[in-house]
């Protein structure tokens, strides 16, 4: 998985404990991380994930529903 807000990804990293706000969710993500039998998590610069970016963003612009 990649992410463009460094601090989500450095919480989803296995050896760190997330003890904020959103914690829970977190733990949550890393728990589902486990049912995968390889499970990455990377930092990518908003630059580097602008396609992404672009989709997101076209999605949640469009008026039409799939």
């Amino acid at each position: 998985m990649e992410g463009d807000p460094l601090n989500v990804v450095k919480a989803l990293n296995p050896h760190s404990d997330d003890n904020s706000y959103f914690g829970l969710v977190i733990d949550d993500c890393k728990s589902l991380g486990c049912l995968f039998s390889s499970f990455l998590v990377s930092h990518v610069r908003r630059v580097g994930n602008s396609v992404t970016h672009a989709l997101a963003k076209f999605a949640l612009d469009s008026s039409d529903y799939v």
